[in-house]
């Protein structure tokens, strides 16, 4: 066999390949992320932003709901040179650093910012949202009820160039935050398992939350949301909790 023969050969044998793979439904170039539609009312087979999960990148927020990845980074102050392909809407729940602990952005921030971009539906409840991302929906040519103004007056929150939490802390400094950081911090993801793991008794979270003990798996926010509770209120009432 030639060197001419063998290289059609090896050409075939890369596109062919690629080409079945396509055809059975494994090769792809186009993100796996799909959030579920709304299935009734105005917006039926839209994606639904509630759906929006903390592993999904900006850049698949600004593909899956036809965003500008650019008025994204804006909104939730982010420097422009930001890789969009790799920051998750998760990071932002450790990116800021606010003097009051029960204020979190994170992944709803995200989900409400773009259902109210996208003019969506979404329940309010007390998700934050920076101050920048509502001057954006502000700016937008929509006539805001009075309940969503005292939304955006109420979870409006300042982030400046030192909210942002240095990402180059040494492991070692890292290390000697967690020894001193005696107290257990409630993110927007943390279970109710993880409460317990962290020292705090059944009892305990039995008579914050005034009711019986929820399945442990369960996130805590969410179990918040899913009774009326304020998620704040309960966060800073188990953070207050001393751990024996």
């Amino acid at each position: 066999m030639n060197q001419k023969t063998l290289g059609l050969v090896t050409l075939i044998l890369i596109f062919g390949g690629i080409i079945a793979t396509m055809a059975a439904g494994v090769w792809s170039t186009e993100t796996e992320k799909i959030p579920v539609k709304f299935t009734e009312g105005a917006s039926a087979g839209e994606y639904n932003p509630e759906d929006i999960r903390g592993s999904y990148t900006f850049i698949d927020v600004a593909s899956l709901f036809e965003i500008p990845v650019d008025v994204l980074l804006k909104a939730f102050s982010l420097p422009l040179d930001t890789d969009p392909s790799q920051f998750k809407t998760k990071d932002l729940e450790g990116y800021y650093s606010f003097e009051d602990e029960t204020i979190e952005v994170g992944n709803e921030s995200v989900q409400v910012f773009v259902a109210l971009y996208k003019n969506l539906p979404i329940t309010l409840t007390d998700t934050y949202l920076p101050k920048t991302a509502v001057e954006i929906l502000k700016a937008l040519d929509t006539t805001w009820p009075p309940a969503t103004i005292d939304y955006f007056d109420a979870y409006a929150v300042e982030i400046s160039a030192t909210s942002a939490v240095q990402t180059e802390t040494s492991s070692s400094e890292q290390a000697a935050t967690a020894e001193t950081h005696e107290e257990p911090i409630i993110k927007g993801t943390t279970t109710f398992q993880q409460l317990l793991d962290a020292g705090i008794s059944e009892e305990q979270i039995k008579a914050v939350l005034g009711s019986n003990m929820p399945p442990t798996n369960q996130i805590v926010k969410d179990y918040c949301t899913q009774n009326g509770l304020s998620f704040a209120e309960v966060k800073a009432a188990i953070e207050d909790i001393t751990i024996p």
